[in-house]
């Protein structure tokens, strides 16, 4: 069975700085703080939950160095958090990329407002990517965006595959399928990157099927904030 030796999250916008996230819809800037940084809180204790000694690196906006909310990171053990300047974060990316595959070793990337993934979907895609032919694997959400992507080799402009992770799906696949990597194409997860998918999530949390992708502790943090917008659900 393969494991990635690296899981990195690169997350392209301010999530704690909540004078400095994105306007989602009609939520106030502090809870669209609240469900981005907790969709990437959730997707952390996923990956750590596994307990497989990978390295797990997340690379943050600098707008969001000291501030309220960030100090939550300490509780994941061995986290390295990488703060990157908007427009160097391909060179730290490509660094990272060159680290892992150059030594032969798998690297997963994640969206970090993905919901859906658990544990076994890691070691699954990692296992497609575990041959000695150049792939990418892309693992799509069912809303059309990337949820995971694995990579077992380092090529020219490859580091577009983290910093691109929140674009949609198609946009992606072009970005994909102009290197010489050979892609398999695999699907699950959601990706909440626009008002809609607020409701999406709400749909996906109210199912049975949510239990093992979402911890009890996020799951109410999550229902805190459907009750305060429940007039747009």
């Amino acid at each position: 069975m393969a494991e990635p030796a690296g899981v990195l999250f690169f997350v392209p916008e301010p999530i704690f700085n909540r004078y400095e996230v994105k306007d989602f819809g009609g939520l106030k800037q502090q809870d669209v703080s609240i469900l981005l940084s907790g969709l990437l809180i959730n997707q952390l204790q996923i990956v750590f939950s596994r307990g497989t000694g990978s390295r797990v690196i997340l690379m943050l906006h600098q707008f969001d160095v000291g501030v309220e909310g960030a100090d939550e990171l300490q509780h994941f053990e061995g986290l390295e958090v990488i703060y990157y300047e908007k427009g160097e974060e391909a060179n730290t990316v490509k660094e990272l990329e060159e680290e892992f595959v150059n030594n032969g070793q798998i690297l997963a990337i994640v969206n970090p407002f993905v919901m859906g993934l658990v544990a076994s979907d890691y070691e699954f895609l990692s296992n497609l990517s575990d041959q000695e032919d150049e792939v990418i694997v892309l693992n799509r959400s069912e809303n059309n965006h990337i949820s995971l992507v694995v990579v077992n080799n380092y090529e020219a402009n490859s580091e577009l595959l983290a910093t691109e992770i929140t674009k949609p799906w198609d946009e992606y696949l072009k970005t994909a399928t102009a290197l010489n990597s050979r892609p398999i194409i695999t699907s699950s997860g959601m990706v909440v990157s626009e008002p809609g998918d607020f409701r999406r999530l709400y749909d996906f949390l109210s199912g049975k099927g949510s239990i093992s992708a979402c911890s009890f502790q996020m799951h109410d943090r999550f229902t805190e904030l459907f009750v305060e917008y429940k007039e747009i659900l």
